[in-house]
């Protein structure tokens, strides 16, 4: 069983990083991965960009660069994004984010094991004469 990728692509302007965000996580910080994409939990709100500057402050951190190198440009108001780092190249931006991931083993199995969890959930409460 390989281990999950990260999502990369490789452009004249940088490398550019799929995330996903849940604002409003009782715990910030990096969750694993999700379909490729780079899970990250925000205590800010999606509310007047804070969201989105905490979202590349905590990658600024991840990643080891300065927050002028992130651009975020896709899903402003989305909880799916693109961010565009500069300065890294794309294996450059995949180990650094490799060895976090490493610190924080959650992968995809998660999400999946949340999801049947709460599908067994409902089906439970479903069955239950009440």
């Amino acid at each position: 069983m390989s281990a999950p990728e990260i999502k990369l692509a490789t452009t004249s302007r940088g490398v550019q990083i799929l995330i996903k965000v849940v604002p409003r996580a009782a715990k910030p910080g990096v969750d694993g991965l999700l379909d490729g994409r780079l899970k990250l939990r925000l205590s800010s709100p999606p509310t007047d960009g804070r969201a989105n500057a905490e979202a590349l402050a905590l990658l600024a951190e991840v990643l080891e660069v300065p927050k002028g190198n992130l651009e975020l440009v896709a899903g402003a108001a989305s909880r799916q994004k693109i961010v565009l780092v500069r300065g890294l190249s794309a294996c450059e931006v995949s180990h650094r984010l490799e060895a976090v991931l490493e610190v924080h083993p959650k992968a995809s199995r998660v999400a999946k094991t949340n999801k049947t969890n709460k599908t067994n959930n409902r089906e439970e409460k479903r069955g239950r004469p009440e």
